[in-house]
């Protein structure tokens, strides 16, 4: 039910993105309503590393839906050079996938080679830079995992992702931090619903997600040339 919850805010999210003005109320409802979305899959892609009986098999369909999405990702966000930013401004699935690994390197015992493992969590959390939702995303999966395996209460979570919110988009876009703090504070209502709204199995086969995810942008495009 949580994921179902998911795809209807991302697909509010990218509708508002497709065909509404930028200056109207109903495209920054949209848009709002659409930063619930990331948690909630950040929250379920931690709990998929948690639950898995084969990561490698987990993280290849995260990779097929990533390479699968890139082109309908960037005909739905193109600024322009489309060529340059289907290269370089990956969709959330390649943030996803850093986030796995991050978690497995964490997790993984250490054997001495904490110098080889510091390298790749530096070039995991760069890879993750240049993907939606970037380093943000990749922690919010971290902070999810440690939720989850620490039992951390409702309250504290949310104000872990809040903080994380705010320093975050103060790090990293300090001109515009007030803006968008305030656009992603709607991220924090992930929190609870996640705790109160039952994660209930849907029967939609296994691989739905993984379709739908780039099935829906590339819909929304094509809707958009007509």
């Amino acid at each position: 039910m949580l994921k179902i919850l998911a795809m209807i805010t991302m697909v509010i999210d990218h509708l508002a993105l497709a065909f509404l003005p930028s200056s109207s109320s109903l495209y920054l409802v949209g848009r709002l309503i659409g930063r619930i979305a990331m948690p909630i899959f950040a929250y379920k892609i931690a709990c998929g590393f948690i639950h898995t009986s084969n990561l490698k098999r987990y993280a290849y369909k995260i990779l097929l839906m990533t390479l699968a999405a890139q082109i309908p990702f960037t005909l739905l966000n193109n600024r322009g050079n489309f060529a340059a930013e289907l290269l370089t401004h990956w969709n959330i699935g390649l943030t996803f996938l850093s986030a796995l690994g991050v978690l497995y390197l964490l997790t993984s015992p250490s054997e001495g080679h904490s110098l080889s493992r510091f390298i790749m969590l530096f070039i995991l959390f760069i890879t993750a830079s240049h993907a939606d939702y970037g380093i943000y995303g990749l922690a919010m999966v971290i902070l999810f995992y440690y939720f989850i395996t620490y039992k951390t209460s409702m309250l504290l979570s949310t104000l872990s992702v809040g903080v994380l919110t705010i320093l975050y988009y103060t790090l990293s876009y300090p001109a515009l931090a007030g803006y968008m703090i305030k656009m992603q504070l709607p991220a924090l209502l992930a929190v609870p619903l996640i705790h109160y709204v039952p994660d209930s199995k849907v029967k939609l086969g296994k691989y739905f997600f993984y379709i739908f995810y780039p099935a829906h942008m590339f819909i929304i495009f094509i809707l958009q040339l007509h």
